[in-house]
């Protein structure tokens, strides 16, 4: 009896983990506030790497950062930072022979002095998945609901004068029946800019 009671124990904490790192917000360094946010006035969105091998995914990393970019510069005046147009970052990252497959050989404090801003903002697609019509259609048609797309994408802004890590997160986003990346990746924006760590007191 003893040892149901904890094996039943032990899979309610487990249940109990997981639900709470579903829901967990991103990491925030703890003297963000107070030695970095005075000072960092600027922003660069670097070009987002993809991870996913799904066919549909090869111009979803693209999606991603425009809705970030856009979601952030829609609420800039929310902000102390400001945040650098993407077609600038790109045209200095091209002007000093940054490829956006090399931004992983410059260091932060490269990239830095390259784009002249205070910190940089790095995304990643994990995942990317969208469903077949057919699928879809069918699963609404049976349960009511459907999920158009699925994207698991890692976002993390970096001091280019220290080099640390400021603000980390992992973020899962589903979209509804026939949903497009870009629907999916304003909703991913629209979660950055409501946790963005430089917001104005």
């Amino acid at each position: 009896m003893r040892e149901s009671l904890n094996a039943a124990g032990l899979l309610l904490g487990m249940a109990l983990i997981t639900i709470l790192s579903g829901c967990a917000g991103p990491f925030v360094r703890e003297d963000l506030k107070t030695e970095y946010k005075p000072r960092v006035k600027t922003v660069a969105i670097l070009p987002f790497k993809n991870l996913s091998n799904e066919e549909k995914s090869r111009e979803a990393h693209i999606s991603l950062r425009e809705g970030v970019f856009a979601e952030l510069k829609r609420k800039d005046v929310e902000y102390t930072t400001r945040i650098q147009e993407i077609a600038q970052t790109d045209r200095m990252l091209s002007e000093s022979g940054v490829a956006p497959e090399n931004i992983g050989s410059k260091t932060p404090s490269e990239l830095g002095q390259i784009l002249n801003v205070d910190v940089i903002l790095q995304g990643t697609l994990i995942k990317y998945h969208e469903k077949g019509k057919t699928g879809q259609f069918l699963t609404a048609i049976l349960f009511s609901k459907a999920t158009g797309s699925e994207v698991i994408c890692r976002v993390s802004i970096t001091d280019c004068q220290t080099q640390n890590l400021l603000w980390d997160w992992e973020i899962k986003e589903k979209g509804g029946l026939l949903t497009s990346p870009e629907s999916v990746a304003n909703k991913i924006g629209k979660k950055v800019a409501k946790k963005w760590p430089f917001k104005k007191e």
